[in-house]
């Protein structure tokens, strides 16, 4: 985006209210195909106009936030319940870009799972779903892999936030 329109706060802003609308286009996509068209329109809306997602849109720094719902709502559509086998390598790499983009994507296999077990009576270990769920764990090998390769402290990095274990114990209790 910055070689399209530099710094030009307006455009940045756009952009994010477009990734927003995407990701509520998908999700309703989603949704449409397990709930009533009423509920599904309802739930929606009820994600698109959700103060939990104003951050995400208002300001700059929550467009991780809002590509990685874009890429797991993308993901889901390509990786849904009979999903054919020509779906499953864009699924996977949607899925990619979404664990690229932000770490809370790590969750989809396991919402994957739940949803084909709810919507679809299926589960992970079944035949036909087993590739999709080894792919998926491939692709999560694959970016620890390479987050390793650049970051060889996956956890640990920067100041420690308490001066001693002593002040952590007494502080947490606080929280």
């Amino acid at each position: 985006q910055m070689t399209t329109t530099g710094l030009w706060a307006p455009a940045m802003h756009a952009v994010n209210i477009g990734l927003h609308v995407l990701a509520v286009l998908l999700l309703r996509s989603i949704l449409l195909r397990r709930l009533p068209v009423l509920a599904a329109e309802a739930a929606a809306i009820f994600y698109a106009i959700s103060p939990m997602h104003s951050e995400a849109v208002a300001f700059l720094t929550g467009r991780s936030e809002l590509l990685a719902a874009v890429f797991v709502f993308s993901a889901w559509l390509c990786l849904d319940g009979g999903s054919a086998p020509g779906r499953r390598g864009p699924g996977v790499a949607l899925f990619i870009l979404g664990l690229l983009s932000k770490e809370t994507v790590f969750l989809f296999p396991a919402l994957l799972a739940l949803s084909d077990w709810v919507f679809h009576r299926r589960t992970p270990w079944q035949k036909e779903r087993r590739q999709v769920h080894a792919l998926l764990a491939a692709g999560i090998c694959a970016v620890l892999a390479a987050r390793w390769a650049v970051l060889p402290e996956l956890v640990a990095g920067g100041l420690p936030y308490f001066s001693s274990r002593l002040t952590a114990a007494l502080t947490f209790p606080g929280f």
